[in-house]
């Protein structure tokens, strides 16, 4: 389905795949999917993760700055194509 939508796409057989894949896909021009099979019920460790931005508007200084960051480190991300 990435690719029908103008992005490249690799699936990658183990970590070890994936490793060099991630590698491939920072020096491609757009934006590329990388997918891995997963054991739907095994977790590791660390258990999971996921992004959740800062707020837009507080009145609270550290929020303002968390989100000043957070703008900063998004802005130097590659852009979807």
């Amino acid at each position: 389905h990435a690719e029908s939508m103008g992005a490249h796409a690799r699936h990658c057989e183990g970590l070890a795949d994936l490793e060099a894949a991630m590698e491939w896909a920072q020096g491609t021009d757009r934006t590329t999917v990388l997918t891995i099979n997963t054991d739907a019920h095994a977790w590791t460790p660390g258990g999971a993760d996921w992004y959740v931005g800062a707020p837009e508007v507080s009145e609270r200084e550290s929020v303002r700055r968390a989100r000043e960051d957070q703008e900063a480190f998004r802005a130097k991300q590659r852009q979807g194509v």
